[in-house]
């Protein structure tokens, strides 16, 4: 038996709706087979999404995330324009990425998605993850009580707020790590971090207490993650907001998201001259 669930919201000023959510089986054109989908397609947004998965051996057949205006699929998924509307979007995509260049919230860059990874660069992201405990020790090493209190930008979080949200983070993707490797497609629950770092224990407690924390997170984690298998790394979570979701994903989003972080303090630390 196979099932598939779609949801549509309208506005009845529009001829489609501006948002399509579909998820669950559908039977892949290409090699006859029944996959698992996940796809949404935001109007109102100007985004398309798509993952399909082969539910057999739990590996990424396909998937896709890009402006809508720019994705050529078929049928209610194509959002058709003039050339004057679709030059002003691409004028204003360079823009945008041009100042991303600038932007104080990504001073390593926004994260990429990645596919396919081989055994080298498993390892590499391994490495990346086993160092950001040190690295992010040394980036707040030596600054006093006013330093660690200061914002990393304007409206941001203070330099013990991120140090504090890093631990918070990695604490749930352990969990979401062990319980993908030990559950079948578990649906995980988000998190809201921003209110989280608004807690008493992000808000005043010193580093050291997540740096510590980190140490030994990651000693367990990095243990695990480098006992795991290529087939391990394909198995997969439900994430309410991103749909389904492999393993080998969030590896490079957390690599990623270690260097991040511990450059957003790194960063301020060369802009203030403090030593």
């Amino acid at each position: 038996m196979h099932d598939k669930i779609g949801l549509k919201a309208r506005d009845l000023k529009r001829k489609k709706p501006f948002l399509e959510v579909i998820s669950g089986d559908d039977l892949h054109r290409k090699s006859g087979v029944w996959m698992k989908i996940d796809r949404v397609i935001d109007r109102a947004r100007n985004w398309y999404r798509e993952m399909v998965v082969d539910p057999r051996t739990g590996k990424v057949v396909h998937h896709c995330e890009e402006p809508l205006t720019q994705h050529h699929g078929h049928g209610s998924a194509r959002l058709k324009e003039n050339a004057g509307v679709s030059a002003y979007r691409q004028t204003k995509t360079q823009e945008s990425e041009d100042s991303m260049a600038s932007d104080l919230r990504y001073p390593i860059g926004k994260f990429q998605w990645e596919e396919n990874l081989n055994d080298e660069r498993r390892r590499v992201l391994i490495d990346q993850i086993a160092e950001t405990p040190a690295k992010m020790r040394a980036a707040v090493m030596g600054l006093n009580e006013k330093q660690l209190e200061t914002p990393y930008r304007e409206g941001g979080w203070t330099v013990q707020q991120v140090v504090h949200h890093l631990a918070d983070s990695h604490m749930n993707a352990y969990v979401r790590f062990k319980l993908a490797l030990t559950e079948k497609e578990p649906t995980i629950k988000p998190y809201d971090q921003e209110r989280w770092a608004e807690t008493a224990d992000a808000r005043t407690l010193p580093p050291e207490v997540s740096l510590t924390l980190l140490d030994s997170l990651h000693g367990r984690w990095v243990t695990l993650l480098r006992s795991m298998t290529k087939q391990d790394f394909l198995r997969i979570l439900r994430h309410p907001e991103l749909g389904t979701v492999t393993l080998e994903r969030y590896l490079g989003l957390y690599a990623w998201h270690g260097r991040h972080h511990t450059a957003h303090i790194t960063e301020l630390k060369q802009r203030m001259g403090w030593k």
